[in-house]
């Protein structure tokens, strides 16, 4: 144990040392780098004099000599090839141009070719960049858009005595047709400060000069520029054109990677919106960006219920940076991007792969790519791989949803056979059980599962790498135009070092934390031989103890069961006490009634009147006399397994008519209106014990005649919910509109003599047994019963009842049964929704019914159902087929929970139950639960047809 948490230690010290190395080196990458005038970079004696114009980002001068830009790190490249020294000059544009006719400095490195200079200096063969004109405006300027031409009209522009853009302004003032008044001035600086005082309206200048502090309004012209020496230098520029070639030959994309570093993607600094852009925004209308779930690090939920990851991030820059106004969801689990979209016309997606195949037409519409990441294929330790063999096939597992991923293997690696798996976490699996011989997944994505001991020693083949780009996606749509040039705009400036820094705070975030049973599956070998040594002592001990113990162990036995004995008797008595208490205050009421009747009615023997008033007391006292001895007989045949259940033919209607007609005239007597509705019942019998039957309602029936005032309603619901070969099931259901229970009450509702409280009793008679009874006589008639009630609203009771069929109609059933062919059904365009939690039986029932072209969503349990059913759209699904075991929420409750949600569909979508628990009590359970029907296990696939049919139809 201690040597596998040192080794876990040493894991987490060589992890954090990686991502610390890695944050220094970014840093490095990021911090421009510097020369000092008193230490060159090499050691070389000659020294040139560089004369600049102080433009930011391409050589500026911090508070001491040190130096810092675009053009330093450039001339600090050319010094490891000529071994100069440099020392840096600064004045204006008009001073410079003189120095290098004189010699007074060797060389410019920000000059742009004209037909004039090139008469008058040398100029290197190669370009050391290329840079376009930009027009500026104070940040707080509301006047000019970008490229609003027409408002330029009658601008004050600055430009820098001399410059390249002064002509460039000119050519394209006159193609956009616009004009201008020119104010020249000596240095950027001085252009800056008329701009800051209010002088002039705009400055152009190169886009060489940084400026962040103000707002670009156009971007014109593009041309490179050139390290410049006088005329007469000829030696010394044949040495920077040889340095520059050799710059150029061992780093060919050196001056992008300077421009990328110093100014950004493109040479964008800010994000400019043309005026349409800009209105647009303005409008602050709300745009959903949606995600793709479950993928970490990019996006995902987190515990806090929120959605968070690295494109969630970087779009939130974008939003930022536009003005927009986003809404955040999250994708439903298992949707494919166009099935989203297809449902969400007006939403954008986030994180799509670009090379995504489906995305590649007129129909959608994608972003720039806003980041990118390797995708690395892993397989077991020593699994060989021949680059180059012709013969030599694998199996590759990549998630159904890698596409772009799919496309590309198929495309470079011929050799591989791809295996479609539903997650990561699948794909890894398949790799560990030799399944499959690889899998491919972005590596960030992979990263936290190879830290679980179960993968940390599969290898990872780094010669295979696909570059995973993501972008957003959306309909191809002309509003959709807008968002997406706006989006892309404002993508462009979002920083390399913004998306690694990124990528750097989720990755640390979802480092895997170590669980214990990974602690035990590290050390299992030694986990094994502690336990047997353990063991074994165990057994020593034990065999030690079983010799000198063994006399101890019949004097225990018999002191238990004295115990018993004490206390069985002592619990008997109790219960003949408590028993007997009840008893005596339940029979001496009425008792004390008759005798005290009978008392008085003998003093009235003249008064023929009062003493039928006294007799007809009496009847009254006796009859509820007589209705508690007979609960007390009935429960306690019950407890004593003494009543049987008779099958014998009986019809339902008959019975609800028989219970109708006995409280007919008291409900009217008493003014409560008493409702009888009958849904499906047919007039066939069906086999079941018509006394039982009877007593059921007739005790139901007379607990919602005790509660319901006078203006009340009770309402008798028989329902005929399936039927199979041989049983037919119904529900039941008494309702009143009475005082209803607490919460406290349902808790004990159907316990012997139970009541809400001693004025219960009091108003409304009654032993506490009969709804026991109904419960205990439900279950003998392997049914089910249950109560919904809220106090000064009512209380309905909810029966679940299977009848037997008699044996002539199962004849008849048999012969009228006959084959189906698939081939007869065509379910084109029809949808159910399957739970399910073991992925085979999905399998199963998903290919039969897309033999008869029926499409099925398949949730992996009974909460993910539900939440698949609230959010899809009325008439998406034809049905829902239900497990009953899952785990979260199994199928009973997430049906209970479907029928009372508030989509349109609660109430009316058909749920069946499809499960190996053929009980009749279990599929009394599902009927009870609100299901249509209940299928069993193996699937019976005609009746599952011809369900189908019967439902579209």
């Amino acid at each position: 144990m201690k040597k596998y948490l040192r080794d876990r230690y040493k894991r987490k010290w060589g992890v954090c040392t990686t991502i610390v190395l890695l944050l220094v080196g970014m840093l490095i990458v990021g911090i421009p780098q510097i020369v000092s005038a008193d230490e060159p970079k090499t050691q070389s004696e000659r020294v040139i004099r560089i004369g600049y114009l102080g433009y930011k980002g391409f050589i500026t001068q911090d508070g001491g000599r040190n130096y810092s830009g675009y053009g330093i790190e450039f001339l600090s490249e050319i010094a490891d090839y000529t071994g100069w020294k440099y020392e840096f000059i600064y004045d204006d544009f008009e001073n410079h141009l003189e120095n290098l006719r004189t010699g007074r400095i060797d060389f410019m490195i920000e000059l742009q070719k004209t037909p004039d200079r090139e008469a008058e200096f040398l100029y290197s063969q190669n370009i050391v960049g290329v840079e376009s004109s930009v027009m500026y405006v104070r940040s707080d300027e509301e006047r000019y858009y970008y490229n609003d031409y027409e408002a330029f009209d009658g601008m004050k522009i600055a430009c820098v005595w001399g410059s390249f853009q002064s002509q460039q302004l000119e050519e394209v003032a006159k193609e956009k047709d616009f004009s201008y008044e020119m104010h020249v001035y000596e240095t950027p600086n001085g252009c800056f400060s008329a701009l800051e005082r209010g002088l002039v309206d705009a400055v152009a200048i190169g886009s060489n000069a940084l400026n962040e502090g103000y707002k670009i309004v156009s971007r014109f012209g593009s041309a490179g520029f050139y390290a410049v020496t006088g005329a007469f230098n000829t030696e010394l520029m044949e040495e920077m054109n040889a340095a520059i070639e050799q710059l150029y030959s061992v780093k060919p994309n050196y001056r992008d990677y300077l421009a990328e570093k110093y100014y950004g993607k493109a040479g964008v600094q800010s994000v400019v919106f043309t005026r349409d852009e800009a209105e647009y925004i303005a409008t602050d209308e709300e745009i959903t960006i949606a995600f793709i779930p479950n993928r970490k690090p990019y996006s995902y939920v987190n515990e806090n219920g929120e959605i968070e990851g690295i494109t969630v991030d970087l779009v939130k820059q974008i939003q930022e940076k536009s003005g927009f106004r986003f809404k955040y969801v999250m994708m439903g689990a298992g949707e494919t991007a166009t099935e989203y979209l297809k449902k969400h016309p007006e939403h954008i997606i986030a994180g799509v792969s670009a090379l995504n195949p489906q995305f590649l037409n007129n129909n959608y519409q994608l972003s720039e790519v806003i980041c990118s990441d390797n995708v690395a294929i892993v397989g077991r330790p020593g699994m060989e791989y021949k680059v180059d063999s012709q013969s030599e096939y694998y199996r590759l597992a990549i998630p159904k949803s890698f596409m772009a991923l799919q496309s590309y293997i198929k495309e470079k690696y011929p050799e591989f056979e791809i295996v479609p798996v539903d997650s990561t976490e699948a794909c890894l699996k398949m790799v560990l059980n030799e399944e499959v011989d690889f899998m491919a997944q972005n590596i960030n994505v992979l990263s936290p599962y190879l830290q679980k001991p179960l993968y940390e020693d599969f290898t990872v083949l780094s010669s295979f790498f696909m570059e995973e780009k993501m972008a957003l996606v959306a309909l191809n749509i002309n509003e959709h135009n807008v968002w997406m040039n706006i989006i892309d705009k404002c993508i462009a400036t979002i920083t390399e070092r913004e998306r690694a820094q990124c990528i750097v705070d989720y990755t640390l975030k979802n480092t895997y934390e170590l669980t214990w049973l990974d602690i035990l599956y590290k050390s299992r070998t030694e986990v094994a031989i502690i336990s047997f040594l353990i063991l074994w002592l165990f057994v020593m001990m034990i065999t030690s103890m079983v010799v000198r113990n063994r006399h101890y162990a019949l004097i225990k036995s018999k002191n238990i069961e004295l115990a018993e004995a004490v206390a069985q008797a002592n619990s008997a008595n109790e219960a003949k006490s408590t028993f007997l208490a009840r008893m005596s205050h339940e029979i001496r009421t009425p008792l004390n009634a008759i005798v005290g009747m009978n008392a008085i009615c003998k003093n009235h023997l003249e008064e023929p009147d009062k003493v039928k008033e006294y007799l007809n007391k009496m009847e009254n006292a006796s009859k509820v006399l007589s209705g508690v001895i007979n609960d007390i007989l009935d429960m306690s045949a019950i407890e004593s397994n003494k009543i049987k259940i008779e099958s014998a033919k009986l019809s339902v209607k008959d019975v609800i008519k028989t219970v109708e007609d006995i409280y007919y005239e008291q409900c009217k007597a008493k003014g409560v209106k008493l409702d009888v509705i009958m849904e499906n019942v047919r007039d066939t019998e069906v086999m079941g014990d018509v006394l039982r039957l009877k007593q059921v309602f007739l005790n139901l029936v007379s607990n919602a005649y005790k509660f319901t005032p006078v203006g009340g309603t009770i309402t008798i619901k028989a329902t005929e919910v399936s039927e199979r070969e041989d049983k037919v099931f119904y529900n039941f259901s008494v309702s009143d509109s009475g005082e209803g229970m607490t919460a406290e009450m349902m808790s004990r509702l159907f316990k012997p003599f139970e009541q809400e409280s001693a004025s219960t009793a009091k108003s409304h008679g009654g032993s506490g047994l009969g709804l026991s009874i109904v419960k205990n006589l439900v279950e003998l008639m392997s049914g089910s019963i249950s109560c919904e009630s809220k106090k000064g609203e009512g209380t309905t009771f909810l029966v679940s009842i299977p009848f037997g069929i008699p044996e002539e109609q199962k004849v008849m059933k048999k012969e009228e049964k006959r084959e189906v062919s698939p081939t007869e059904y065509d379910f084109e365009n029809r949808k159910i929704l399957l739970a399910d939690d073991t992925e085979f039986n999905a399998d199963v029932l998903i290919d039969l019914l897309a033999m008869v072209n029926m499409q099925v969503d398949w949730a992996e349990n009974g909460r993910i159902a539900v939440e698949m059913f609230e959010r899809s759209e009325v008439g998406q699904y034809e049905a829902i087929f239900m497990d009953i075991q899952m785990p979260e929420m199994d199928g009973y409750e997430a049906a209970k929970t479907i029928r009372a949600s508030a989509h349109p569909q609660a109430k009316t979508i058909p749920i069946y139950a499809m499960t190996a628990n053929t009980f009749t009590e279990d599929v009394s359970e599902s009927f009870h639960a609100g299901m249509n029907g209940h299928l069993e296990k193996p699937i019976d696939t005609a009746l599952v047809y011809e369900i189908l049919h019967k439902i579209v139809r």
